[in-house]
């Protein structure tokens, strides 16, 4: 469990986080709590190298973007060429319980992951507040959430990444279904695609932290199994 005592950045914060596993080292990483990013300018840096043999969960709670805040963070994941691991990143923009909005401030963000010295995958969003990005249908499309989800096994595992695509997407579509119940329908949006041999994303948007939330935790309990071997049991702490 990753804690940082503050609860979030405020001006002037530097945050540098480095992770290295070592050969058959299996982690389940998380956070009490979403990550705040109050006013002003901060970064933060998390650099993690995962070697032979390894597994790693990467399943930060979301990161909340106040308004106002100039953000700029990124993460970089090395994995050796035969290791595992199953991620998510989730972005929420303002604090719509409270009514507020995004409208002053800026996001950088980059997501970085290399195996065996090579990029797989590279995600990068670097926009004001008041950029036509986030209304833009090749972007946000108007919503406030947003989260990435992988799924990576090593070049030697031997699981079938075509059948999670589809239960990946199964699984979207159900959520998507769900959401036309309550009065919200085409709010929430995902897809899932193969990007490689044995390299599976997701990407999600919608406008309520937790129903992207609780849509990311699903999709990794469909990939723990076949990716790292075991039944996925959620963390206690999501549910507090």
């Amino acid at each position: 469990m990753i804690v940082h005592p503050p609860g979030g950045l405020a001006a002037g914060d530097a945050l540098r986080l480095r992770i290295d596993l070592e050969e058959g080292a299996r982690v389940r990483s998380s956070t009490p709590g979403s990550q705040k990013w109050y006013r002003g300018r901060a970064s933060a840096r998390t650099h993690i190298r995962v070697a032979r043999g390894a597994q790693l969960e990467w399943l930060p709670q979301p990161s909340i973007v106040y308004d106002g805040a100039f953000v700029d963070q990124s993460l970089q994941v090395d994995l050796d060429a035969d290791c595992a691991m199953l991620g998510s990143e989730c972005l929420v923009l303002g604090r719509r319980s409270m009514g507020e909005r995004f409208t002053t401030g800026s996001l950088r963000q980059s997501i970085r992951i290399n195996r065996a010295g090579r990029p797989i995958w590279q995600e990068s969003t670097d926009a004001a507040a008041d950029a036509l990005l986030w209304g833009a249908s090749a972007g946000w499309a108007g919503r406030v959430v947003c989260a990435s989800v992988w799924a990576i096994g090593g070049h030697g595992a031997a699981w079938d990444d075509a059948s999670l695509v589809d239960q990946w997407r199964a699984a979207i579509s159900a959520a998507t279904a769900t959401e036309a119940k309550t009065g919200l329908d085409g709010r929430l949006l995902g897809g899932a695609t193969r990007m490689a041999p044995g390299i599976v994303l997701a990407k999600i948007l919608g406008d309520e932290a937790d129903r992207v939330s609780e849509l990311a935790q699903a999709l990794w309990a469909l990939a723990r199994p076949p990716v790292l071997g075991e039944a996925a049991h959620a963390m206690r702490i999501w549910a507090t």
